[in-house]
C-alpha cells in the first residue's frame, strides 16, 4: 500500500492553486502537496526532480500548454497519474486527456466532491499498480532464489561425483565460497528419509519439489552454525546433503560429538514436523572442501551399512568400517538354483527361491541396507547370465525408475524399522523384473518349438512320396 501520495499543482492562476489545495481531503487521501507550479517548464522540472504520483494541471496556460506537459508524463512518466482542470470545453483538450489517460477532466468552476473523487481514483490506481508490483517482484526474487538453488545443487552434485569445478565457478558461488575460502575443517551428513513417499502423497499431494523445499528449510532452521550448506542428492528423492565447516582449531571427537547431537536434533525436528523418519550416515572430518566426494562416499557407505535392526539413527563412517564384518554375509548359497528357475522359465521356484533368500536375511541380527542391494544385485547376475548364455537380449534392471535400488532400500528399510519378517512388496518388484527374464527365455523356447514344427511340415511337404520314419 502506497504511504503517502505526492502532489504536483500545475496552473498559472495562484487562486486556483490555493482552491485546489483548500479542496482537497489531503489527510484522509492519504496524499500531501509535493510542489507547485505555473507553468510546464516548473512542472517539468519538479517532475524530473522529485517525481510525483499525481499531477493536476491546468490546460491553458503561458507558453506551452497542458496538452505538452501531458505529452511528457505519458513519454517519460506513465506511472504519474494525471488530473485535468480546465476553464475550456475544447473537445482538442479532451481528446488529448483521454490520449494521455488523465483520470479525469475537471471543468472550471471546480466541483470539491469531482476533485476529491479524482484524487482518490487516482491513489487506488497507484496502489494496484504496487500491489502487483510488488506481488510481481516477490515472484521474481522466488523464481531466482529457485534458480539458484538449483545452479548451486547442480553443482554440489558434480562435486560428488568428481565432476571437476573450476574456482572461479567456486568464487562466484557465495554459499560455495562460505566453505571453501575460509580456513575450516569439514563434516558430511548424509540423510536418507525411508518413508518419504507416503509422506509426499499424504502431505503435499505428491509435490515432490514443494516437499524438497520445505524439507531443506527445517534441516537449515535446525543448523546454527552458518558454515553449512544443506541441498538434495541428484536423481534420489530421499536423499540430502549437510556439509558443515568448523574452525581448524576444534578437535576431531567434538566435532563428531556435536556432529551426532546434531543428527538427532534434525531427526527429531523433521520427525515432528514432516513425520519423516530417516537414518543418517556420517563422514570422517576433513581439512579441504575438495575432499567433497571422498566425504561423500564415506557418508554413503555408514549409511548403507548401519544395522536399521537396531534403534540407532546414526552411523560414523569410521565405526562402520571397523564393525563391516559384521555386515557382510552370503544369503545366496546355491546360484546354480536360480539359473535353473531362470533357464526353465519356472517363474514358481524363482519366488520360492527369492522368499527364501528375504527369509535368511530377516532373520539375521545385523540387517543393513546394503544387503537389499547386494540380494538384488546378486539374483539379476545369475538372471544376465543365464540370458547370455542363451544368445538372449539381457534386462537392464534400472530401465524403470519404480524398480530401482533407492526405492527397493526404502521399502526394505521401512519394513525391518517396523519390525516385519516379510517383505512382500520388495519381494513383488523383484518378482516382476525376474518374470520379465523368464518370459524372455520362454519365449524364445515357444518361437524354437513353433521354428520346429514349420521344419517338419516342409519336410513332409518335399518328400510326402516317399517312406518317412518318424526320426
Amino acid at each position: 500500500m502506497l504511504q503517502t501520495a505526492k502532489v504536483l499543482i500545475v496552473d498559472d492562476e495562484r487562486l486556483v492553486q490555493v482552491s485546489i489545495i483548500n479542496m482537497v481531503k489531503w489527510g484522509e487521501l492519504r496524499d500531501e502537496i509535493n510542489g507547485e507550479a505555473q507553468n510546464v517548464q516548473e512542472a517539468i522540472e519538479i517532475v524530473n526532480n522529485l517525481e510525483p504520483d499525481i499531477v493536476i494541471t491546468d490546460m491553458k496556460m503561458p507558453g506551452p500548454n497542458g496538452v505538452a506537459l501531458m505529452e511528457f508524463l505519458a513519454r517519460d512518466f506513465p506511472q504519474i497519474k494525471i488530473i485535468v482542470i480546465s476553464g475550456y470545453n475544447d473537445f482538442v483538450y479532451m481528446r488529448s486527456a483521454i490520449k494521455n489517460k488523465a483520470i479525469d477532466y475537471i471543468m472550471k468552476p471546480i466541483d470539491k466532491a469531482q476533485l476529491n473523487n479524482a484524487v482518490s481514483n487516482a491513489i487506488d490506481e497507484i496502489n494496484h499498480v504496487k500491489k502487483n508490483s510488488n506481488a510481481l517482484t516477490s515472484e521474481k526474487l522466488a523464481i531466482g532464489e529457485k534458480i539458484e538453488r538449483i545452479i548451486l545443487e547442480k553443482r554440489l552434485n558434480n562435486f560428488l561425483y568428481d565432476i571437476q569445478i573450476s574456482k572461479k565457478e567456486i568464487e562466484r558461488e557465495k554459499s560455495l565460497n562460505v566453505l571453501y575460502r575460509k580456513n575450516l575443517k569439514h563434516i558430511f551428513l548424509l540423510f536418507k528419509f525411508y518413508n518419504i513417499h507416503s509422506i509426499c502423497k499424504d502431505r503435499f499431494n505428491g509435490d515432490y519439489k514443494k516437499m524438497t523445499l520445505k524439507i531443506c528449510s527445517c534441516i537449515d532452521e535446525s543448523i546454527k552454525n552458518e558454515n553449512k550448506i544443506v541441498f538434495k542428492k541428484e536423481h534420489s528423492l530421499s536423499e540430502f546433503c549437510i556439509i558443515i565447516g568448523y574452525g581448524k582449531s576444534t578437535k576431531n571427537d567434538k566435532i563428531t560429538e556435536s556432529i551426532a547431537l546434531l543428527a538427532e536434533q534434525i531427526d527429531a525436528n523433521i520427525s515432528l514436523r514432516l513425520n519423516l523418519k530417516s537414518i543418517v550416515g556420517i563422514s570422517n572430518v576433513h581439512n579441504s572442501f575438495d575432499a567433497l566426494e571422498t566425504m561423500y562416499q564415506e557418508s554413503l557407505f555408514a549409511l548403507m551399512h548401519l544395522n536399521i535392526k537396531s534403534n540407532h539413527i546414526i552411523s560414523f563412517y569410521d565405526k562402520t568400517v571397523k564393525l563391516i564384518s559384521n555386515h557382510i554375509s552370503v544369503i545366496i548359497e546355491n546360484g546354480r538354483e536360480w539359473i535353473i528357475s531362470i533357464e526353465s522359465g519356472n517363474c514358481t521356484m524363482s519366488e520360492k527361491l527369492l522368499n527364501n533368500a528375504l527369509g535368511k536375511l530377516s532373520e539375521k541380527n545385523v540387517i543393513c541396507a546394503q544387503d537389499i542391494i547386494n540380494l538384488y544385485k546378486e539374483i539379476f547376475y545369475y538372471a544376465e547370465r543365464t540370458l547370455r548364455k542363451l544368445n538372449l537380449e539381457t534386462i537392464d534392471v534400472k530401465t524403470d525408475d519404480l524398480l530401482d535400488e533407492d526405492y527397493l532400500v526404502l521399502l526394505f528399510v521401512s519394513a525391518v524399522k517396523q519390525g516385519e519378517t516379510t517383505f512382500p512388496e520388495v519381494n513383488r518388484i523383484i518378482t516382476e523384473r525376474l518374470k520379465q527374464c523368464t518370459e524372455r527365455v520362454l519365449s524364445s523356447k515357444r518361437m524354437k518349438t513353433h521354428s520346429n514344427l514349420y521344419e517338419v511340415k516342409d519336410f513332409i511337404d518335399r518328400y510326402y512320396f516317399e517312406d518317412i520314419t518318424l526320426q
